[in-house]
């Protein structure tokens, strides 16, 4: 799997989060699983696509502050679509693309 992170200013709900990834890489629900703890991945059943939560980012990191997540996918196609999470999460979202 592959993946990429997210940093947004304010905490992401899960719902909002998942229907982001839903809305953007036109998949199923039931195919994102979304990770608060690492025990969860054990839920991953051969989902395509993992939204892990992090935490909040340290003072000497790169955006302080600011709520971090790993999306993990499985298909490297996904990458064309990844510039688009800011249209859906807004302007106050951050998606590392390279």
């Amino acid at each position: 799997m592959d993946s990429r992170e997210i940093f947004s200013k304010e905490r992401v709900k899960e719902k909002d989060i998942i229907k982001a990834v839903k809305t953007v890489l036109d998949i199923n629900k039931e195919d994102i699983l979304f990770v608060l703890d690492s025990d969860d991945w054990l839920k991953r059943n051969n989902r395509p696509i993992v939204v892990e939560f992090k935490g909040i980012l340290d003072e000497d990191d790169e955006y302080p502050g600011y709520y971090y997540y790993d999306l993990f996918f499985a298909d490297d196609s996904i990458l064309k679509k990844l510039k688009e999470f800011n249209k859906v999460l807004g302007d106050n979202v951050i998606v590392t693309i390279n």
